[in-house]
């Protein structure tokens, strides 16, 4: 590339062979950066986990030789040279749940890297999309007000020294925070990007004497608010000689002339100037899709067809399922044979939604299910198939439940578990809002539902207050002595024989994923939903370690089931056959043959 005139600026590009530096199978490496010697290229690589927010680090990989050889780069090539740093009382093993780190470094020098980093959000080890002022609970077992905005500042810029490990701030966040650092070419200014007021200020530093000049309001508002692993605003670089900076602004290129004051300081020059240019682009142009859809009509239509299921429960041979189809229970039976067409499954308010389908174990006539009322919130009904009777479930407190489960004893006495939660913002939250947790109940089950309306629980104790949203899904195991609690990431058994002086039940974790968002478990199998797909493993492949479907760290024995996707996976009663639904789909296979 040649540079002239800033008014007459001719490209010239030359290729040359590529050769490869990283080598991701699942991360993903952004901001490259040359180091001074031009033997290695220091970069931003991102860590995801439970969040789809990245966790930064800085990187350093070294540069193959331009040899004209194939040079082998090794899976997760490289050495981290700044990393994520713990809030406070952290232990080392809670490192991955570190969300916030080092972005955006470039090299000073040949030992140092400058960076900046999001400290608004840093403590919490968690990116916030709303950085309003709110009570926080930190490390520190105190809540405190925890306060950022963009004029308070939520980047500041640092250095850090990879001889002696030394890192000090050099721009802090207030005022209007410091982001996307560029360093000019003799080594004695620091350009950046901060907010001023309703401005968006390119600022210089001169690190020798901390000085702050500010030289051009002119630049579009950073992305500083938001999760930005393009950067938070685009990269911008000195001239050779460092008489100016060229830069992006409001989509276009600008030119920012600097010049030295008395004091040998760089600061603004005249005003910036616009670099024109003119790019040659190909488009191919197709005719625009119109759909001609008559919304009046579908949403006035007698009947819709429903597009989506969710709230799966199989019963114990698998030939059987239950489904949530936009508030109503549908039963559906003899899976893989010649399946009969769906029933809605009886119920007493045919107005009011209903959710939370469950099988009655060794009833194979009875489900329960929750019905919703605005006022009333949530009752529970069991419903008998072959009759179509009902009886509400009586004797709990106003309250939202969820996932009601019958112990798989034999007799009419028998148990049942359900979840409590809080307010939320559908449902509301000042009434009913206390007593969150994990519930069992005594019931006793009718011979003849055609003298029954209602049914009481008895003896509602508390098993966990720590079980207390969804998704999870419940069932009782040996009878009515455990109970198994899946849950997003964690399964395990909860021995309901084992209560202490002091209320508490033991419990026992049964297997775990690493970024699910679903877990399902049988006698021999865990399966779970990682990246929208479902995937199986045997237990005793999966150990007491996290399952993961990483490419390169996947657990041993893991088979992806799911082609195009999917959800809400279970497995039948007997443990033989795991289920899932695909939007208005329904999958299921043997779980031995996998």
């Amino acid at each position: 590339m040649r540079e002239v005139a800033y008014s007459q600026v001719r490209v010239t590009l030359t290729l040359y062979a590529a050769y490869q530096v990283t080598n991701e199978t699942f991360r993903f490496v952004t901001h490259p950066r040359w180091h001074p010697s031009g033997s290695t290229i220091i970069a931003q690589k991102s860590y995801t986990s439970a969040s789809s927010v990245g966790a930064a680090e800085v990187w350093q990989f070294p540069v193959p030789p331009a040899d004209g050889q194939v040079h082998h780069v090794g899976v997760g090539a490289g050495k981290r040279v700044i990393g994520r740093t713990l809030p406070p009382g952290w232990p080392a093993s809670n490192y991955n749940r570190q969300n916030i780190g080092p972005e955006q470094a470039v090299w000073s020098g040949e030992d140092a890297i400058i960076y900046s980093k999001n400290i608004a959000d840093a403590g919490l080890a968690r990116f916030r999309y709303n950085k309003g002022k709110q009570l926080v609970y930190v490390a520190r077992c105190e809540t405190e007000p925890f306060m950022s905005d963009v004029h308070q500042g939520i980047y500041a810029i640092f250095q850090h020294n990879v001889s002696t490990g030394s890192t000090e701030t050099l721009v802090s966040s207030f005022p209007g925070g410091a982001n996307r650092p560029e360093l000019s070419r003799d080594g004695k200014t620091l350009a950046f990007v901060r907010r001023v007021r309703d401005k968006e200020a390119l600022v210089l530093v001169d690190l020798a004497s901390g000085t702050h000049t500010h030289i051009w309001y002119g630049l579009t508002y950073d992305l500083s608010t938001i999760y930005a692993p393009m950067g938070t605003y685009p990269t911008f670089s000195f001239t050779p000689n460092d008489d100016a900076i060229i830069i992006w602004a409001a989509g276009k290129i600008w030119r920012v002339p600097l010049t030295v004051n008395s004091l040998g300081q760089k600061v603004g020059g005249s005003a910036p100037v616009l670099l024109p240019f003119t790019a040659k682009i190909a488009k191919r142009i197709a005719e625009t899709l119109r759909p001609k859809t008559n919304l009046v009509d579908i949403e006035t239509a007698e009947q819709q067809r429903l597009y989506a299921f969710s709230e799966p429960d199989v019963n114990e041979h698998g030939d059987a399922v239950l489904v949530n189809g936009a508030g109503v229970t549908y039963y559906q039976s003899h899976l893989g044979i010649v399946s009969k067409p769906p029933i809605i499954a009886p119920r007493q308010h045919p107005e009011l939604p209903y959710y939370s389908p469950s099988f009655v174990p060794l009833r194979p006539d009875l489900i329960i299910h929750a019905r919703w009322h605005d006022t009333n919130f949530t009752t529970f009904e069991l419903a008998q198939l072959t009759s179509g009777f009902t009886a509400e479930l009586t004797g709990l407190p106003l309250g939202r439940y969820i996932s009601p489960t019958i112990s798989s004893n034999r007799g009419p006495a028998r148990k049942i578990a359900f979840v409590r939660f809080g307010g939320t913002t559908a449902t509301g939250n000042i009434v009913a809002i206390a007593g969150e947790g994990l519930y069992v109940g005594d019931i006793v089950i009718p011979g003849d539902f055609s003298w029954t309306r209602s049914i009481e629980v008895r003896n509602v104790r508390l098993v966990s207050s720590d079980i207390a949203s969804g998704p999870l899904k419940l069932r009782f195991l040996e009878g009515a002595r455990k109970l198994l609690v899946q849950r997003e990431n964690t399964a395990a058994t909860i021995d309901l024989a084992s209560e202490d002086p002091f209320g508490a039940y033991a419990e026992t974790q049964v297997a775990s994923a690493k970024m699910s968002n679903e877990v399902a478990v049988s006698g021999t199998h865990l399966a779970w939903v990682e990246q929208q797909h479902v995937h199986l493993v045997p237990l005793k492949e999966a150990g007491s370690t996290s399952v993961w479907a990483k490419p390169g760290n996947v657990t041993l024995g893991t088979a992806r089931l799911s082609l195009d996707g999917g959800h809400d996976i279970i497995f039948s009663g007997d443990g033989k056959r795991l289920f899932w639904l695909l939007g208005k789909f329904s999958a299921n296979i043997v779980a031995n043959i996998v």
